[in-house]
């Protein structure tokens, strides 16, 4: 988490796949909290090329890691009642919401 920049005291839920992870990067890059929610099994983005060392793993991906540095980030299940009141609870206090994921 970037505590200095533009977008200081901003908060960010990032709900988004590969489609939309520059625009959490970025405004993480600026300054803005943050948050990257994934799925259980990780995100999709994870199975994304190129590894370290070339060994595909979704804690090595080099296109992950790049798309969401600066960002936090955290595991929900929203097929379990507990993981959806989680996210609403997290909505509640974004300022913005980045979700790029068909449902």
């Amino acid at each position: 988490m970037n505590e200095a920049g533009a977008l200081a005291g901003l908060r960010v839920l990032d709900l988004s796949d590969h489609k939309g992870a520059l625009c959490g990067r970025l405004l993480a890059d600026m300054g803005a909290d943050v948050i990257k929610v994934e799925p259980p099994g990780g995100d999709s983005a994870r199975r994304i090329g190129p590894f370290l060392d070339d060994l595909p793993h979704p804690d090595r991906s080099l296109f992950f890691w790049f798309y969401n540095l600066n960002k936090r980030s955290l595991t929900l299940d929203l097929k379990r009642s507990r993981g959806a009141d989680l996210l609403l609870a997290l909505a509640g206090s974004a300022d913005v919401v980045i979700d790029t994921i068909d449902r």
